[in-house]
């Protein structure tokens, strides 16, 4: 009965999010561990060059395609974004230390709460450093990044008031929260899902205003991972991942010609094959999630092999027309013209091959066999 209950309501997310009401996918956990990945690159940088370029791709993540759903969940102070899921994956020490705050209670508000968000590492700290300081293209960079961590969800705490009183502007110490009368035998920080460790190993003397350095360094991954904890946290608890698996789900997108062809064609190619939809900046983006598939809205989608001489040989639909052939690489939004998105012959034609139609009297996995085929003879 949970697992329906779960279905019914994923269900109408999915409708609403194909209605444009506003609602945009879920975000999975692999998308944070792509920002953990590049932030322990980060850490092991053993030279500035090395840590720059690092830098800017681990922005390019957070800021890319996924950036508004990113910014759906990432502010965790002062009621922002991210403040519900933040409360939701703190809720063990929510409920033990605010019992008598009611959440769905008209009486409450945001104003009323009896917690304060706090910076785990204090703002002061991040100002203190940055005020009034000229800064070179490459270090506002740096700067900002470290920044976006700071009022991130990674980075925020609901606390009571008399607690970060106490603790002001110091760096956390070795047992933050320091938590004197909470529940027995319980960890605050478990609660919260710190690291106590690498939070306590937080010093207040790095500086982030002249180069990239091991206090920022430090700070952006241990961030970076309680981000991902408590995206989590929540993404298993509401058991996100039924999108996936749904009978319900799958039978409502197979409504879509583009879903049915598409997904039959890579499961023919198997592994090394990828769906991508174009997103309004001309870009390709990989779908990876069945709710993304409504982010195509009825535009182009594609499925194809990347081949070794760094084409794309795929097949593209809108749903009315079928084309196949060597395609513009996923992340390149021009290859040989504005507008162009096929390579071309030695003769200045398109390499491409539009026999292909829908017929909807067959079997779409028949025609999805000779598309695979095609695009196999591209390969080879």
């Amino acid at each position: 009965d949970g697992d329906t209950k779960h279905e019914s309501i994923h269900l109408s997310i999915l409708k609403a999010i194909k209605e444009s009401k506003g609602i945009l996918p879920p975000l999975r956990v692999e998308d944070f561990n792509r920002i953990v990945d590049w932030a322990e690159k980060l850490v092991k940088s053993d030279t500035e060059e090395k840590a720059k370029q690092v830098c800017t791709e681990l922005m390019k993540e957070r800021n890319g395609h996924l950036s508004s759903r990113y910014n759906k969940v990432w502010n965790g102070f002062n009621g922002k974004s991210g403040c519900d899921l933040l409360l939701f994956s703190c809720s063990e020490y929510v409920n033990n230390v605010f019992n008598s705050y009611d959440l769905s209670s008209p009486e409450w508000k945001e104003q009323n709460r009896p917690w304060d968000y706090d910076h785990i590492l204090p703002q002061n700290w991040y100002k203190g450093h940055t005020q009034g300081l000229h800064l070179d293209s490459e270090h506002r960079k740096y700067v900002d990044l470290v920044g976006s961590f700071l009022w991130s969800i990674g980075n925020s705490c609901p606390i009571p008031f008399s607690i970060n009183r106490e603790k002001q502007e110091d760096a956390p110490g070795e047992s933050y929260p320091n938590h004197l009368n909470y529940i027995k035998g319980r960890s605050a920080s478990e609660d919260l899902l710190i690291d106590s460790e690498k939070v306590g190993n937080y010093k207040n003397n790095g500086k982030i205003d002249r180069s990239i350095n091991d206090m920022g360094n430090s700070f952006i991954l241990t961030t970076a991972e309680r981000i991902r904890r408590i995206y989590e946290k929540w993404y298993n608890e509401c058991k996100i991942e039924i999108f996936n698996s749904s009978d319900e789900i799958i039978k409502e997108l197979k409504k879509d010609r583009r879903f049915a062809l598409l997904t039959n064609v890579k499961k023919i190619l198997g592994e090394q094959a990828s769906i991508y939809y174009t997103s309004s900046n001309g870009r390709q983006y990989q779908i990876t999630h069945n709710l993304e598939w409504n982010l195509a809205n009825n535009g182009w989608v594609s499925c194809g092999i990347i081949t070794e001489s760094s084409k794309f040989a795929a097949v593209a639909t809108d749903g009315k027309t079928i084309e196949v052939g060597l395609r513009r690489l996923p992340n390149e939004n021009s290859i040989n013209g504005e507008n162009d998105w096929y390579y071309k012959d030695k003769d200045g034609k398109e390499i491409l091959y539009r026999d292909f139609k829908f017929d909807d009297n067959n079997n779409m996995v028949n025609i999805a066999e000779g598309i695979s085929q095609r695009i196999l003879e591209y390969i080879h």
